[in-house]
This record gives structure tokens, C-alpha cells and sequence, in this order.
């Protein structure tokens, strides 16, 4: 299929995507909401993949970017086709920002429920990892022996290596799958607490004590999240929490892109930590080809396994799998579960490296969704996605700001967004996990407050929406 058509695809989704967020992208501050979220990781992540396997003959034509390309448009008519049944008007998510956010419960306990779920946070970090985390660990005994860092950094894949796969090859399961998961979902919470409570107290005396406890919280989640040697679980951390905020107060365009350009740069940092910088650490340039393998690991990393499963489908390859690849992955969600056969994932980088390897060439959902039910399946997916999307920003957007409730719905909101690159399979345990944290903080608060009394609904205490001066927030 000529890659012309993928191309005119392409620019007329993205025409779209920026026509139905206009209100929420083109302001002088951008919205993160589900939808944007969803749209933009399919841009970055997605669409530049069949255009480089295209360019570097990877692929004879343009089949994959008409798969990607007629997907979106389905994800776009299905929010349409929301918007129409709930009679939802453009800019919502901006009506949400300017809302004034209650606070009808005080702030008394929120700090001390917290410090029981950070407690059970720590705990369960040193579980994982046996003791601090490996890259402190190891780097710290580096450092004793005098040796360079690089020395440590063979260790550490393979301490990565037991903790993400080793069970999958008949390794020792010892929960690491679900200790992971509450961790950076745990992490992520604690600090979106932190952020919606120095938010609130912007005008009060306790807006610098909210803020140095946030600073503290993402220190600690640097720690015991990045520091097996990933980077993509803080980085999500990350992506959620900025999304999180520029739904409670305007972040202007140019301070969305200062905030993207200075998470490259620390993914370049935790790139320069782990395993895989050997590779070009002793490059000429490494700074140069470290910003080269990150930019490419973004826009093609599993966006390329998407067209690898398209065109080993073509070629008869691989078969369409009818559903088992979305019900390995549900059962993969059990704790413990252990599968006799191989993963798909494994059995396609296997495939692509002509040996056997413990690696997984994982793909985004659009690949999962070709794998099982061909390019209609992908179609009717993204139209599924593109409706719930948008009902359930709809559904978000039309509740109170409480405080109380705030950071687990804007978490729920934007791990949405997120389909794109896991699945809805794979972000249950993490919605779950969510839920969980703010079922526990809720619950210590009113156990630490049970001896004065239950704790009453007190006045509302209203802060302040941010003042607007020609699309711009007042200092």
C-alpha cells in the first residue's frame, strides 16, 4: 500500500486531534487531559515507527502507517460520537482549571495518614530489593573500592534482570511484578498528595511545608523506583504528575516544553546509570549518541514491534491469535502466575534476533490489538477507546475539586491517557494499586483523629481559582 496514503492519513489525524483539542492545547496553556494524553503518545510514540522501517527498508510499503493511521481515526470518531451523546462543548477541561477547589475537610491528618502509607512504601522497597536499592548499593561500593562506577553497571542488569524476568525463565518468584507496581503507583500518589494539598494551601502558611514534603516524596520515589536501573517507570511517574498538575493550575506552553526538555535530559542521566549506556559511553561524541539512542528509544522503541507484528502477520509468519495475547496479559495480571510456553513478546524478539534471548520486543496496544484481531479489531478498539475516553473525561470534569478526592481522580484521569502504550489489561493492577492508597491514607486519618472525636465536615474552605489575564494566569 503506498506510503502516500499513510502519510495524508497522518496529517489529516493530526489536523483533527488539534481541531478537538484546540480548547486544551493551542491556549496559552496546555490540559493534559485523557484524550490529549492518548493522541500525543500516539504521535510520539507510534506514528514515526512505519516511516522508519519505510526509510530504512525495513518495510516495502506503507501498510503499517495506514493501520496506525485509520486506528486514530476511529479513536477520534469515537469521541466525536461522545461528544454528540453527552452534548459535551469544547473546553470543559478549561472550565474544570478555572473551578475553585474546596476544601471541605481541613488539612488536619492528611500529613500523618500519609506517612503510614510511606512507611509501608519504604518497607516494601527494601523487601524488593533485599536492602537499599541495587544501583545505591552497588555504585556505593564502587565508590568504597575506588573503582570507576561502569564496573557496577554489569551487576546491576543482572540484579534487573531477577527482579523483571528471571520468574518468567523458571526464576524464584518472590511477588516482584506486584512490589513494583505498588511501588511506582504508590510513589506517584503519595506525591500527587503532596502537590494537590500545596496547590490548595498556595495562600496560606502552609504552602511551603506541602511543597518541601512533595520535594522529599519524589526524592524518595527517585530512589526506590529508578534505582533497580529503569527508566521508564519513573518517567511515566513523571509524564502523570505534570499531566496531573496542568489540570490543577495553567502551565503555559513554554513551561510544558522546558518541563519535556528537562525530562530528556534526565532520562539521558538515568541512560548514563544502567547497562545499556556501554554502547555508546565510549563514543566520541556520548553525550551526542546517548541523546540519539533515547530520541530513538521514544519515538520507535516499541512502536517499531508494532510493524515487525503487522508484517510477520502479512508474510504468514505469525497468525492472528483471536484474543489470546489480551487474555495472556489479563492472566498475566494474577500474581504468581506462571505460563508454561513463551510469551508473545519473546517469542517476537526471538523471531527478530534468530536466537534465543530473554528479551521482550514489546509493542504499544495497537500492536497487541493487530496481533489478536487484524486491522478491523485495531479500528474498533481505538473507536471503544476514543468513546470511553472522552465519556470519562466528561464524567471527571463535571465532579467537585475536593481536596479529598482530588489526587485519585486526577491520577484515575490520566493513567487513561495511557492505553496507548500498555493496553487497559495492563493498567488495572495500577488503577487498583491507586485505589488502594487512597482507600489507606483515608482510613489513617480518621483512625489517627478517632480519639478527638469523628471528623466533621467542616465550612468549606474555598481557594481560589487562578486569575486569567488574557489567557494568562496572574502572579
Amino acid at each position: 500500500m503506498d506510503i502516500k496514503f499513510g502519510v495524508l492519513l497522518m496529517v489529516l489525524n493530526l489536523w483533527l486531534f488539534l481541531w478537538m483539542c484546540r480548547k486544551e492545547l493551542t491556549g496559552s496553556s496546555v490540559l493534559l487531559t485523557p484524550v490529549a494524553i492518548f493522541g500525543l503518545m500516539e504521535i510520539i510514540s507510534v506514528w514515526p515507527a512505519p516511516f522508519y522501517a519505510y526509510l530504512n527498508n525495513i518495510v516495502q510499503d506503507g501498510y503499517a502507517a495506514v493501520v496506525a493511521g485509520l486506528s486514530f481515526l476511529m479513536f477520534l470518531a469515537g469521541a466525536m460520537v461522545a461528544r454528540y451523546l453527552w452534548c459535551i462543548r469544547p473546553g470543559e477541561p478549561r472550565r474544570f482549571l478555572e473551578r475553585p477547589i474546596l476544601d471541605n475537610y481541613g488539612t488536619r491528618g492528611w500529613w500523618g495518614a500519609a506517612i503510614g502509607l510511606v512507611a509501608l512504601l519504604i518497607a516494601v522497597g527494601l523487601l524488593l530489593y533485599q536492602g537499599m536499592p541495587p544501583q545505591i548499593r552497588l555504585f556505593a561500593e564502587a565508590l568504597r573500592h575506588g573503582q570507576p562506577l561502569s564496573i557496577a553497571l554489569p551487576d546491576i542488569a543482572e540484579f534487573r534482570y531477577n527482579l523483571t524476568k528471571s520468574y518468567l525463565f523458571g526464576g524464584e518468584y518472590r511477588g516482584q511484578g506486584v512490589m513494583r507496581v505498588f511501588l511506582s503507583m504508590g510513589w506517584l500518589y503519595v506525591m500527587c498528595l503532596a502537590m494537590v494539598h500545596a496547590v490548595a494551601a498556595k495562600n496560606s502558611s502552609e504552602f511551603r511545608l506541602w511543597k518541601i514534603r512533595f520535594i522529599l516524596m519524589a526524592l524518595f520515589s527517585l530512589l526506590f523506583i529508578a534505582g533497580e536501573g529503569t527508566r521508564a517507570p519513573f518517567l511515566m511517574v513523571l509524564v502523570q504528575l505534570v499531566a496531573a498538575f496542568s489540570l490543577l493550575r495553567p502551565i503555559k506552553r513554554t513551561a510544558m516544553l522546558n518541563a519535556a526538555l528537562a525530562g530528556f535530559v534526565l532520562i539521558i542521566a538515568l541512560s548514563m546509570v544502567s547497562y545499556k549506556s556501554m554502547s555508546w559511553m565510549n563514543a566520541k561524541h556520548p553525550l551526542l549518541e546517548g541523546a540519539q539512542a533515547v530520541l530513538q528509544r521514544i519515538s520507535t522503541g516499541n512502536g517499531i514491534n508494532n510493524v515487525y507484528i503487522i508484517e510477520h502477520i502479512r508474510d504468514g509468519m505469525f497468525n492472528f491469535m483471536e484474543g489470546n495475547v489480551h487474555l495472556r496479559s489479563l492472566l498475566a495480571t494474577l500474581p504468581g502466575t506462571r505460563f508454561s510456553e513463551q510469551s508473545f513478546s519473546n517469542i517476537l524478539a526471538e523471531t527478530m534476533r534468530g536466537r534465543f534471548t530473554t528479551s521482550h520486543s514489546t509493542s504499544t496496544y495497537l500492536g497487541t490489538l493487530y496481533f489478536d484481531f487484524g486491522l478491523l479489531g485495531c479500528m474498533l478498539g481505538y473507536g471503544l477507546i476514543g468513546f470511553v475516553l472522552q465519556w470519562a473525561q466528561h464524567f471527571f470534569f463535571q465532579r467537585p475539586k475536593r481536596v479529598v478526592a482530588l489526587p485519585l481522580m486526577l491520577l484515575l484521569s490520566t493513567s487513561l491517557g495511557l492505553i496507548s502504550l500498555y493496553g487497559w489489561i495492563a493498567l488495572l493492577p495500577k488503577l487498583a494499586v491507586l485505589v488502594f492508597c487512597d482507600v489507606l491514607v483515608r482510613s489513617l486519618r480518621r483512625l489517627r483523629w478517632a480519639p478527638y472525636g469523628p471528623i466533621k465536615a467542616e465550612p468549606p474552605v474555598v481557594v481560589p481559582a487562578p486569575v486569567m489575564i488574557r489567557g494568562r494566569e496572574k502572579p
